[in-house]
């Protein structure tokens, strides 16, 4: 009877332990375990591919694509000091746009990888902090590392200056169509007849290629830089970074006018012209990286417009056209000039037949202003009457 006993007591401990086990081995499925608590387990949802998770950035970038980078960081950038004296800038040298390289297809730069190996750079010449502060908006805005660097490079440069008078000249110059009358003269006329003639051959190849009249493009021409003897005598690459700081509070402070009826109308011109000119500045740093040009020392006007034909880098880039055939866009020659101008109009819409209305329209486009167009369309009339014996539009 005992070994009976004793034998129950052990059957019913091995089925407690044998209970034990089981229902421990059913809490820990449900438990989960602590790589899992500390979420190093990926979720069940499946990962991007290299090629899905790079798609988003491959869209070529255009020149508009740098403007929205800005526009929604300036708040958080620290105010501004005073300006930078100002030096005066060295003679032009050449402008040139090497072999033609593609426009538009600059990447975008990815956000996880646009300033890896970038530091804040501590400038030689920068006693109110603006250069600075326009990098550290530019590094804000996505500018890649390779752009931030090539800008400091410039920076550096003796001859880069925040100026001060392009912010206030650029947000209070107001235009009249008297300002064109002298292109109008008899002496204006006759000298316009002579350069077509004298460049009559590279006028005809940017007509036969693009078809715009010949008198069109020397009109402009005439109008734009007085047939290239006044290109303007700022340099193009101060013209746009400090152009860029025109909507920080403290820039505006030190520039903006006491006069309450044209405070509002200066300070909105400053803000819409600063987000413009940070989109050219890109611009004018790809010009210059594939150019090989040093852009401080490329001399323009107050508005930031160049060469012969006075193209913004934004134009520049994509209208642009070797009309001679070396391999080389350089908007300080006729050739390249002329066909520039011409690619330019056809592409914004320049008529295949005589239409005057698309003509001031097409010019328009090159310059928003009717006095502009108006002066250039009359001009054309008197070359027209004078080689032709009709008006351009016949």
């Amino acid at each position: 009877m005992k070994g009976w006993t004793l034998l129950g007591v052990v059957l019913a401990v091995v089925g407690v332990v044998v209970f034990m086990n089981g229902l421990n081995n059913r809490l820990a499925k449900k438990t989960p375990s602590s790589t899992e608590k500390q979420g190093q387990i990926p979720a069940a949802n499946p990962k991007l591919s290299a090629e899905d998770s790079s798609a988003i950035f491959s869209r070529p970038m255009t020149p508009a694509d740098s403007k929205p980078l800005v526009e929604h960081v300036l708040p958080e950038i620290d105010e501004l000091t005073t300006p930078a004296k100002e030096v005066n800038v060295g003679s032009k040298p050449e402008v040139k746009f090497q072999n033609n390289p593609p426009r538009n297809k600059i990447s975008a730069p990815k956000p996880d990888e646009s300033h890896a190996n970038f530091s804040d750079p501590v400038f030689s010449n920068d006693p109110d902090a603006r250069k600075k502060n326009l990098v550290k908006l530019l590094r804000v805005a996505n500018w890649s590392t390779e752009e931030l660097e090539q800008l400091v490079n410039y920076l550096e440069d003796p001859r880069a200056t925040f100026r001060s008078e392009i912010l206030v000249r650029n947000s209070t110059f107001t235009e009249t169509a008297d300002i064109y009358l002298h292109n109008l003269t008899p002496e204006s006329i006759a000298r316009s007849v002579q350069f077509l003639h004298d460049n009559q051959m590279a006028l005809e190849s940017a007509h036969r290629s693009e078809g715009v009249p010949l008198e069109i493009m020397v009109a402009i021409l005439k109008v734009e830089t007085n047939l290239g003897e006044w290109r303007g005598k700022e340099s193009v690459f101060n013209v746009y970074w400090s152009l860029s700081l025109g909507d920080h509070t403290t820039v505006q402070r030190d520039l903006l006018t006491d006069d309450p009826a044209k405070v509002v109308e200066m300070k909105a011109r400053m803000i819409k012209r600063a987000k413009w000119a940070r989109g050219q500045l890109r611009d004018l740093l790809f010009v210059a990286k594939h150019g090989g040009e040093n852009p401080v020392g490329i001399l323009g006007s107050f508005a930031g417009a160049f060469g012969l034909p006075q193209f913004i880098p934004s134009s520049y880039r994509s209208f642009g056209q070797d009309g001679n055939g070396d391999g080389i866009i350089d908007l300080d020659g006729v050739p390249d000039a002329t066909r520039s101008i011409g690619y330019y109009l056809k592409e914004n819409g320049w008529p295949n037949k005589p239409d005057r209305a698309r003509m001031r329209k097409s010019i328009l486009s090159y310059n928003h202003s009717v006095h502009y167009a108006d002066c250039v369309l009359s001009l054309a009339d008197s070359l027209s009457m004078r080689l032709n014996g009709a008006l351009i539009a016949n």
